[in-house]
Formats: C-alpha cells, structure tokens, sequence
C-alpha cells in the first residue's frame, strides 16, 4: 500500500460511505466513489494554481468533509501538508502562521476573511468553501525540505502543553494502518467513528484505515456526539477517558432501584465473560445505547484511564480496551477480547521491541516509526526522544509484568525530587487519590519555597466543608503510608467544571497540561487552599 494514493484506493469500495456531522447538526453523506470525484477536482484547481509535488500546504479548521478532501487530494499531489491545530489562531495571526511555518499556501475550511490577511499573503490563502479554488504559491525564503519520506507535519502536545511539530513518514503511516486494519480485522463490515480533531493525526490515521480497508467513517463534531452516536452506530473508535466516563456518570445517578440491570450482567460477566457480551448489552441498554447497536473495539487511551470505567463498560457489555501509542511512534500496545487485563495498556504491538531505561522509561523500536524527528517547535527534545538504531523514548515510566502486559507508572518528566533527595511519582499519589471517588482530578506538585508537596483537587460541591473534609481525610491516608518528605501538605481545591480543554487545564488530545496548572497557582479568586496541620 502507498499513503500518497489513498484516494485512488476509495475506488475500490466505492458504496462505502462517508458521514460528517457538523457543530450545528448539518449531516452530510457521501459515498467513496463520490469522494474519489471531489478529490480529483480539487486536485485540478490545485495543479491550475501552481500547487505541485513537494509544496508545503497548511491546512486550517474544524473536522468537516472540505479538509477530508483536501488532505487526501494533497497527498495524491505529493505535497507536504502541515496540518495546523484548530486553536493556533489564538496565538498567531494568518500571516504570522504563514512566515513561523514556511507555508507556501493555506487553505482554510471556513470562509475567508481578507480583513485578518495582510495584502501580501491574500492570494496564497483560500477557502475551502469557495470553489473553484483560486490560490497564488506565495515565495518563501527559508524553504522547507523535508526527506522524501515525509508527507506531512503533524503536532502532538504533552503534559507541558507545549506544541511540537513532527516529520511524519509514509512507511511509518503504512505500517499504523497496516497493523490496525490486519490485528482488528477491519472490512467493509464496520463503521470508524472520528470525534477529536484531524490535526490530531491518531484521527487521521483512523481516516486513512476506513478508507484503506473499505469500511464506513462517521465524522462527528463532539458538541454532537451523544445525540447522533446511536444513529451512526459505529463498530470501532478509539477516544480519550472523558467520552467512556458518561456513562459511569451516568450510573452512579441512578437509585439503586434501577440498577437491577447492571447488577445481573454483573454476575453473568463474572461466570461467562466472553459469550454473554450481546446478553449484558440488551440488559443494561438503558446506558449502552447511546453507543450505537453493533461495538466490537471501543479503545481508550490518550490520558489515564481508570481501571473502574474499563470493568464497568466490560461488565455492561461494551468492548472497552486500553491502548498506547504516541504520534512519534505509533501504536505501542493495546489490549483485544482473549488478550486482556485491566489496568494495563495491553501487549506490545507485532513488531515492536520495547526496552527500558536504567530510571525505568520506557524504550521502544520499530523499523518504521510514524515521525523521524521533530520541526519547528520541539528541536530541543530532538535527541532525547529521537535515538539511535531507530529507538524512540516515551517518555513514560514502567515494566512488563509476567505476562508480557505493560505496566506504566507515569511520566519521567513528572518526577518531583524533593529537597532531601526523595524522588516522588506524582501520578501514582495522584492514582490513589482519584480511586477514592471523591474528586474528578487530582493532581500533585512541588512547593518549593515550602519544602512541601501540594495537591489541586477538582471535584463537585467544591465549597462544601464536609465534602472537602473527606478527601482531606483521605489524603491523611495517603500521608501515612509515605515517608514524611512525601507528605501532602497543601490542598487546593476547584469546581468540576474548570478541569476542561477552554480553561487550559487540558491539552487538545485530554492531557493534563501540568505547565498551565502551575502558572495557575493563586492566580484566581476561586481558589481555596486548606492548609493542613
């Protein structure tokens, strides 16, 4: 298989349906064949303005049907594509986007508004949505040339928040889709569902898969999610935590009545795990069916998840798997039915080798990576992340258990070294305190000038003196079982609703953003500290 001719591959399922659900509830459908013609006109208007093998598109806006067409349309082109997040406009202007990343043109999937482009950079943007499309390559001094190998510039931010842009290789691409489509079983029998944004290139590799293996995609605006998904009924997705965790919400609503349900699938999955999946399912369809009638791989990662709202989505019948993967690498490992334990992000993937650091991170080696580095932002992690003999450092601390299951135990870069020396794992305090159920989030860190570590908790009647009592009571149960250099001695405690990606508190792919929650500190009026004893 070739990435850059995906789109001549959509011909050969050609009733094979696409679906795109907008912000407002607009839905659009297509079939592949109808896409197949769309792609090869925009190609058309590309080529008549210049656009050709190599340049360096950016493409900006929301999911929608006009970027689908144009990604795949600049990848039949050869061109370099720069798949630029939805949210970059609050930091940059067009013509700042322009110069910071050596675009030769820009198309945009919203009208276009010359009062935000400056006269020199009008002609190299264009819309989408105003066809024919009419676009000038615009000059640019520093050129950007990346190895053949590259088609496109992806960005992935951390737990620091930081963007970095990535190299991204077709081989590498390839053999993402290549492992998923033959590991999952993909066909013309399912139905991808897409929720977060393309620039996030997990999304776009999930694209790329639907239309490599002949399946359906439905593309969704989150606002719409929970009101079209039964519609939609996908067979596979993969999301962050926060798209599973409703119905657990959901459930933990309900008197206790209401729960007989949940309670006899309970007792089923504990007897006949494997067979009576459809069984659960039909009883505890009062959650289940916002999820659509036919799910056969539901996968979760990109954030923590917890053990509970895996068993809980298990136990209702709901095919839940955690995996693990990064847009560096790809995927590293996930779990499948016969293959399974919860609480770990499963087996390492088939041509993955995976060592481990002398401090425990986690090392792993593909003879084809997705990304081979870093441009523009994130050079100065080029060559810790990017090492010899193909070996790419996650970052992430962990083991393998005797089954072969990885175990992971945070962020190396999260580690607080305290003023004695201690060397502390704020994920795993921070683990332990959210298993209590009393908090939406916690999460711990270094008071320097005090010696001490502190822990920000978000939850639910955060005013509330009992309520804030009882996860200080908790807490103490977690002081006891540390040395004192490791104790909590500070909590902070914020309403439920300012642990969201618009506060900042969240990166765009449902990472906390450890950066934005330290500059936050006594910054708002909001906060209460409860100093302890």
């Amino acid at each position: 298989m070739a990435v850059d001719v995906l789109y001549e591959r959509l011909l050969s399922f050609p009733e094979a349906r696409l679906t795109c659900v907008a912000r407002d509830g607009t839905t659009l459908s297509k079939t592949y064949k109808e896409i197949h013609s769309d792609v090869i006109q925009l190609q058309a208007e590309l080529r008549e303005s210049g656009v050709g093998s190599r340049d360096v598109v950016g493409l900006l806006g929301e999911n929608c049907y006009e970027w689908i067409v144009a990604d795949l349309a600049l990848l039949g082109l050869d061109c370099v594509s720069v798949a630029l997040p939805v949210d970059i406009e609050k930091d940059l202007s067009i013509p700042e986007l322009m110069e910071r990343y050596r675009l030769e043109a820009l198309l945009l999937t919203r009208a276009l508004s010359t009062d935000a482009v400056s006269t020199d950079a009008v002609a190299s943007v264009a819309s989408l949505k105003q066809r024919p499309l009419r676009i000038s390559k615009r000059v640019v001094v520093e050129r950007l040339n990346p190895p053949a190998a590259v088609f496109s510039v992806a960005f992935s931010s951390g737990t620091s928040g930081r963007r970095k842009g990535l190299l991204m290789t077709k081989d590498g691409v390839q053999n993402t889709i290549l492992i998923s489509g033959v590991t999952w079983g993909v066909g013309r029998q399912d139905n991808l569902l897409l929720v977060m944004p393309f620039a996030i290139f997990q999304q776009r590799c999930f694209l790329y898969l639907a239309i490599w293996f002949g399946s359906d995609v439905s593309v969704i605006a989150p606002e719409q999610l929970f009101r079209h998904l039964r519609h939609l009924s996908p067979t596979i997705t993969v999301g962050p935590p926060s798209f599973f965790e409703v119905v657990e919400n959901r459930v933990a609503a309900e008197p206790t009545w209401r729960k007989l349900p949940l309670f006899l699938a309970s007792a089923a999955y504990a007897v006949l795990p494997d067979s009576t999946a459809r069984l659960r399912r039909a009883w505890c369809k009062r959650w289940t069916a916002m999820y659509g009638s036919r799910p056969r791989l539901f996968f979760v990662g990109s954030a923590p998840t917890r053990p509970e709202t895996v068993e809980l989505c298990r136990r209702m019948g709901l095919p839940l798997f955690e995996a693990y993967g990064m847009t560096e690498f790809g995927w590293i490992a996930f779990n499948l039915p016969g293959r399974c334990r919860i609480g770990s992000p499963g087996m390492p993937v088939p041509g993955v080798d995976i060592r481990f650091s002398n401090e425990g991170e986690i090392l792993v080696r593909s003879p084809s990576p997705q990304s081979i580095g870093y441009v523009f932002e994130g050079m100065d992690d080029q060559d810790v992340v990017f090492q010899q003999h193909l070996t790419i450092a996650t970052g992430d601390l962990g083991g393998l258990d005797d089954a072969g299951f990885i175990r992971l135990n945070g962020r190396s870069k999260n580690v607080i070294i305290t003023r004695s020396g201690v060397k502390v794992n704020p994920e795993e305090m921070e683990a332990a305190i959210d298993a209590s159920g009393l908090v939406t989030k916690a999460i711990v860190v270094a008071d320097r000038e005090r010696a001490l570590l502190r822990c920000i908790v978000w939850m639910d009647e955060w005013r509330d003196p009992a309520r804030r009592r009882e996860v200080s009571a908790a807490i103490d149960d977690l002081n006891k079982a540390r040395e004192p250099s490791c104790y909590i001695g500070d909590v902070i405690f914020r309403p439920s609703e300012l642990f969201t990606i618009s506060s900042g508190v969240l990166t765009s792919n449902y990472k906390v953003n450890r950066t934005a929650v330290l500059a936050g500190l006594g910054a708002s009026e909001e906060n209460v500290s409860w100093a302890r004893a």
